[in-house]
């Protein structure tokens, strides 16, 4: 086992303790917070399983929307915003890059939402046709 591994299961152990046997026992103000500290923790193990893997995906999609051989993520966002600014991506004089803009930006919230708000993109995707 590797170090984030074990972080993973030390988390899942930790939270699975808080929602089984601390929060039963809390109420009003101190059973809210305790709920914020349970999503804070499944938070935090999503991206321990997942960040890597989502930090590549989203470097190579920015890469490939500015076309530049710039090597960190937010240069490549800044790069992105000047283009974004210049009509590099306007939907009438360029609708290819738009569409290309478009389909990023909607992977990276599905993305995101995979780890800030997994029950609500499961609710999404079971909504759609």
């Amino acid at each position: 086992m590797n170090k984030k591994s074990d972080a993973v299961d030390l988390l899942k152990t930790s939270l699975e303790a808080l929602r089984q046997q601390v929060l039963p026992a809390l109420s009003g103000n101190t059973r809210t917070v305790g709920l914020m500290v349970a999503n804070a923790m499944g938070i935090a193990i999503r991206v321990l399983q997942q960040g890597d893997a989502q930090e590549a995906e989203e470097m190579r999609g920015l890469q490939a929307l500015v076309r530049g051989e710039l090597d960190d993520p937010s240069s490549l966002r800044r790069e992105l915003i000047q283009q974004i600014r210049t009509g590099a991506f306007d939907a009438e004089t360029h609708p290819e890059g738009a569409s290309r803009l478009k389909s990023f930006l909607s992977q990276s919230v599905v993305a995101q939402c995979s780890i800030d708000q997994p029950k609500a993109l499961a609710a999404l995707e079971e909504a759609q046709p």
